[in-house]
């Protein structure tokens, strides 16, 4: 084989955006954990992102051996507004992002990192785009859609 047709060993690196990395996220917790950590095994740096919350110490060695770094929120723990967690994504080497959720803050940090980077991304609602879930917290989410 020739060797510019050689399949590259090197990993790609997703970077997973999730506002919490503890229980309190309930199965968002779970489903990211899982996924992350299986999807580690088949040669894929992964890097987690999060934002702390009461249980983050807690729960953060269930996360082994994945490398995971939250920073902490400003004004309401609701929107989980995080300066650190945007400076972590504008220096960051991901090749793809990996949201989970849509109605806080970290949304508004993986935009503007697609934005600048023009690297792909997904989005995981994980339900939070359901009728039953618009209906909660209406003017809220239509302050953020906007």
């Amino acid at each position: 084989m020739h060797p510019a047709s050689a399949p590259s060993t090197r990993a790609i690196l997703v970077t997973h955006v999730t506002t919490s990395i503890s229980r309190e996220a309930g199965g968002l917790f779970e489903s990211v954990r899982y996924l992350s950590q299986e999807t580690s095994k088949h040669g894929v740096d992964i890097d987690i992102l999060g934002v702390e919350d009461d249980h983050t110490r807690e729960d953060l060695a269930r996360w082994q051996p994945l490398k995971v770094s939250t920073y902490p929120h400003l004004g309401p723990r609701r929107f989980a507004w995080s300066p650190g967690l945007s400076r972590h994504l504008s220096a960051s080497a991901a090749e793809i992002l990996h949201l989970h959720g849509v109605w806080q803050y970290p949304t508004v940090a993986m935009l503007r990192w697609a934005r600048r980077t023009r690297k792909p991304y997904l989005v995981s609602p994980h339900g939070m785009l359901e009728p039953w879930s618009l209906r909660h917290s209406r003017y809220r989410k239509a302050v953020v859609s906007w």
